[in-house]
């Protein structure tokens, strides 16, 4: 047998000690409120207990004393049974006879009664390399089997609880069944002795993972995988326990105290930087794959921004997070304000729950995120904060607190029995500025295996980058509503002022007809009395003729008019386009009295046709038209010039580029960027309309360019680019 000194086993009961005790202060301080908290504390306190005097025992010469400590540390013992069955029930949930409990501390009470008596032991002596140990008593073998029992009992109904939990809670239980593994098995070796069986106690120092493991299980509501867990305590205990070695090693070489405190104070020193560098390099190489996925999804979720169509968005986001997440399903709900509910918009894989088609804003699910939630708070550096997800784990936790409102009770298993109606173990809040957009429901992963903490932050991201795409989307869809009504709103406006002029061409002519047919039939009635030559009557037939012409040209000219944008592209030629845009321009400015104007055009016979929509380039010219007529309108009649100029542009053969100027003096240079706004206009009157809508007609429906510059000295030039019909004239 490899000996181990008697400074080891003092050190292992001062190790657990500090351990137990911080452990046991900080879950109570984490939320005194839960039972199950409170009782593994007083439990954390029992060990403890045992530990502190197990190392003052074995530092102390004097027999007396020794045996009083070595009693004393077993108070801490008889306590341990009870309050760790009374933890095991809470943490499972399981309801049991308060006379059970009460039976447990009435025999730890007894056995307390008994420790400092013969009863329990007797006969202190020296065993192995400990000076001081107990044979036992009669009472000692009760407290024992009572230990032992429980112990077994309470191990049974954790083994019990991790094959048919499921998600986070099933991994806390494990922790606390690992946990309780190590632990007693560890503790249990000082048993040995008091049989005088020849194997020391040398696993006492596990009973710290042991505490530490279920002090874990209880703060942690998302857990770490078990076998990162594992790997940091193993590795934690391997750095330590080499710090703590060197210096007894070195210590039973040299025989001095100085150059082992110096080598103990300088490796623990640099022991957690050790134990930071081995866990990030374990970490990394076990969550290889599950890293991976999750930069994955970060990188898929910075591309939503281009995505327009929402369902072409929302399937594609429930796919994506199933496939790269190993995720069971997905379902994406969005609020619908005119609803008063959040609607199911997508689902992967398609099987959707029945009648879970939405969520009204008093459902608990969207109530949690769309008003500040107990379950959401969390402190952060700079104050508290909500989160943005939420998993059952979460809620299972909140269940188990003390002094919350039966209200809130009742919200909690709402919220719990709509997560479990969808089989999901997490809902995410998609939320912009505050505003909640909607909810990313999450099932479990396929391969068995919990959300980790770096999931659910990938999770979070991934949310806020998809309702971001949802509000770009609104705004999209509310910007082509505009652009629809303000198209409808520009035809209203010329429409009207076609009305005032046409109101006077065809006014005009039909008075004109009134009159001459009302002189012709005066004319015929005097034929009887006097004969009048036929020249007479031809005059004023003919001038009714010409009258009636002008109506019909201005009617077909009306006709011509933009009914609704939906035609057709087309081959359009650039004379065509530009004559009825002047015709209609005739009527838009008649009260202008800008006649007169020299219009120059160059471009050549060969011109290749336009591809367009008749409707919407008439629309563009006539209102360049406009514009240059009323810069010009303070400018004399002979100096008044519009250039159109075309040609195939010299830098995309597949486009026609058109240069439309004027000599109206052009625009100061702080206006150029602006005149394609909305609602922009350096006019007294109207409605900063029409160079907008000339930018959408050109860029949106025709996919082509329109700027503007000016020309020095002379006036301001509007260059168009329009693709080239390319198919069968």
């Amino acid at each position: 047998m490899i000996f181990i000194p008697l400074s080891y086993y003092a050190f292992s009961g001062l190790v657990n000690f500090i351990t137990a005790i911080s452990i046991a202060f900080m879950v109570l301080y984490k939320n005194p409120k839960i039972p199950t908290n409170r009782i593994f504390s007083f439990f954390s306190f029992s060990v403890a207990f045992w530990s502190f005097f197990y190392f003052i025992w074995l530092l102390t010469s004097d027999k007396n004393l020794a045996e009083f400590y070595f009693r004393t540390c077993m108070i801490g013992v008889f306590y341990m049974p009870s309050l760790f069955i009374h933890f095991v029930d809470n943490l499972l949930m399981i309801k049991r006879d308060k006379k059970f409990y009460a039976i447990n501390y009435l025999l730890s009470i007894a056995f307390t009664l008994t420790v400092y008596s013969s009863l329990y032991g007797y006969k202190p002596e020296q065993y192995l390399m400990f000076p001081y140990w107990l044979r036992p008593g009669i009472v000692f073998h009760f407290a024992i089997t009572h230990f032992g029992v429980i112990v077994i009992y309470s191990f049974y109904l954790l083994h019990r609880a991790v094959k048919n939990a499921k998600g986070i809670y099933k991994n806390q239980i494990l922790y606390v069944y690992l946990g309780t593994g190590i632990g007693y098995m560890a503790g249990s070796t000082n048993y040995f002795c008091w049989y005088r069986i020849s194997i020391p106690p040398f696993l006492n120092i596990f009973v710290s993972l042991y505490v530490a493991f279920v002090a874990y299980a209880i703060i942690k509501h998302h857990l770490m995988d078990i076998r990162l867990a594992a790997g940091k305590m193993g590795i934690a205990l391997s750095v330590y326990s080499i710090a703590c070695g060197i210096p007894f090693v070195l210590y039973s070489l040299i025989h001095t105290k100085l150059a082992p405190l110096a080598t103990f104070a300088v490796l623990c020193g640099i022991a957690p930087y050790v134990i930071s560098m081995l866990e990030d390099k374990f970490k990394h190489r076990i969550y290889r794959d599950e890293f991976a996925r999750q930069e994955l999804l970060t990188l898929a979720g910075k591309t939503t921004i281009e995505i327009t169509e929402m369902d072409t968005l929302t399937d594609w986001a429930v796919k994506t997070v199933c496939n790269l997440q190993d995720i069971s399903a997905s379902y994406l709900f969005l609020d619908r304000p005119a609803k008063q509910k959040c609607v199911l918009h997508a689902g992967w894989p398609n099987t959707i729950p029945r009648g879970l088609l939405g969520f009204g804003y008093d459902d608990a699910i969207v109530h949690c995120f769309a008003q500040p939630c107990p379950l959401l708070k969390e402190k952060k550096e700079g104050g508290t904060r909500y989160r943005n997800v939420i998993t059952l784990s979460d809620i299972e936790q909140s269940l188990k607190l003390a002094g919350i409102t039966s209200e809130m009770k009742k919200r909690m298993r709402y919220l719990a029995k709509d997560l479990n109606n969808l089989k999901a173990q997490a809902a995410v809040a998609l939320r912009f500025k505050q505003k909640l957009l909607g909810l990313l429901i999450l099932g479990d992963k396929k391969n068995g295996k919990m959300y980790t903490p770096e999931d659910l932050d990938t999770l979070v991201r991934f949310a806020e980058d998809i309702a971001a795409a949802v509000r770009n989307i609104h705004l999209y869809d509310e910007l082509k509503d505009a652009q629809a009504k303000l198209i409808q709103e520009e035809k209203w406006a010329t429409l009207g002022r076609l009305g005032t002029s046409t109101k006077h061409e065809l006014g005009t002519p039909v008075a004109i007809i009134n009159m001459y047919t009302q002189n012709l039939l005066l004319k015929l009635k005097d034929q009887h009395k006097k004969s009048q030559p036929l020249e007479t009557f031809a005059k004023d037939i003919q001038t009714i003729h010409d009258q009636a012409s002008r109506i019909i040209n201005v009617i077909q000219i009306i006709h011509q008019l933009p009914k609704e944008a939906q035609e057709k592209m087309g081959p359009l030629r650039l004379d065509d386009i530009i004559d009825k845009s002047f015709e209609l321009a005739t009527f838009q400015t008649y009260w202008e009295n800008l006649g007169g104007t020299e219009v120059e055009r160059r471009w050549p016979k060969d011109l290749p046709p336009i591809k367009g929509n008749m409707v919407h380039l008439q629309g563009t010219f006539l209102n360049l038209i406009i514009n240059s007529y009323q810069a010009m309108e303070k400018i004399d009649s002979e100096k008044r010039k519009i250039t159109i100029e075309a040609g195939v542009d010299p830098y995309q053969s597949k486009y026609i580029q058109i240069r439309f100027s004027d000599t109206g003096g052009g625009i100061p240079d702080d206006h150029l960027e602006k005149i394609f706004e909305y609602q922009y206009t350096t006019k007294g009157k109207g409605l900063g309309m029409g160079l907008f809508l000339c930018k959408y007609f050109v860029e949106k429906i025709h996919n082509g360019t329109i700027s503007v510059e000016n020309i020095p000295g002379k006036g301001v030039c509007f260059i168009i680019d329009l693709p080239v019909w390319e198919g069968p004239l």
